[in-house]
C-alpha cells in the first residue's frame, strides 16, 4: 500500500543507501554522509556539498519517473490516489534503469521477481495477458522502465538480481514495433 503522502524518500546510489529526498514548499536532497569520496549523486550535486535545494525535481531523478504505458497501469493501480512524483518514486523503487533507486524510509527492499530465462520468454506465445501478468509480477518488486511503449524488464540470472531484459508487448498503437526490437 501506498501512503497518502510521501514526505520523505531514502535515496541509493548504485544499490548504497546515499541520501535522502524530502518534498516540502520544495525539494531537498541531503546526502548521509560527509565523505567527499562517496558516489555523486549527479555531476552537478557532487558531496562537496551536503545539501541541494529546489523548487522542482532533480533532473537526475525527475528521469526514473514513469511515463506512457508504465504510468497509465500505476494510475490504475491506484485509482482514487493522486500520484505525486515522490510516491511515483517511491513505487519504481530500486529496480529502475540507472544507479539511482527510491525507497520510503524503513521499508523493506521489495523481494527479488521470479527470474524467467530469456528461452523460456521467447518460447512464451504472446498474448495481452501474458503481458499483464509480466507486468504485475515485476512492477510488484519496482522494475520500472519509462516509455511510450508497454514494456517491462524482467531478470533472467539468478546471480544479477536486477532486471536484464526489456520486454516489450505489442499494442494497436506501435503495431509491429515490438517485433523489431533485439534482445542482447
Amino acid at each position: 500500500m501506498l501512503p497518502e503522502k510521501v514526505k520523505q524518500l531514502d535515496v541509493e546510489i548504485a544499490g548504497e543507501r546515499a541520501g535522502q529526498l524530502l518534498k516540502h514548499s520544495v525539494y531537498e536532497f541531503r546526502y548521509i554522509d560527509s565523505n567527499l569520496d562517496q558516489p555523486t549523486l549527479a555531476l552537478l550535486m557532487p558531496p562537496t556539498r551536503p545539501t541541494y535545494q529546489d523548487g522542482d525535481l532533480f533532473a537526475v531523478m525527475d528521469q526514473s519517473l514513469p511515463e506512457g504505458d508504465l504510468y497509465l497501469r500505476l494510475r490504475a493501480m491506484f485509482p482514487k490516489q493522486q500520484l505525486t512524483q515522490m510516491q511515483l518514486l517511491a513505487v519504481i523503487g530500486s529496480n529502475g534503469i540507472g544507479r539511482l533507486g527510491f525507497r520510503l524510509p524503513g521499508a523493506a527492499r521489495a523481494a527479488a521477481p521470479q527470474v524467467i530465462d530469456r528461452k523460456t520468454l521467447l518460447g512464451i506465445r504472446y498474448a495481452p495477458e501474458v503481458f499483464d501478468e509480466l507486468v504485475r509480477a515485476y512492477l510488484s518488486a519496482g522494475a520500472g522502465i519509462a516509455g511510450m511503449q508497454p514494456k517491462i524488464m524482467v531478470s533472467d540470472r539468478i546471480t544479477v538480481p536486477v532486471p536484464t531484459i526489456i520486454v516489450k508487448a505489442a499494442s494497436p498503437s506501435y503495431p509491429g514495433l515490438s517485433a523489431t526490437s533485439s534482445c542482447a
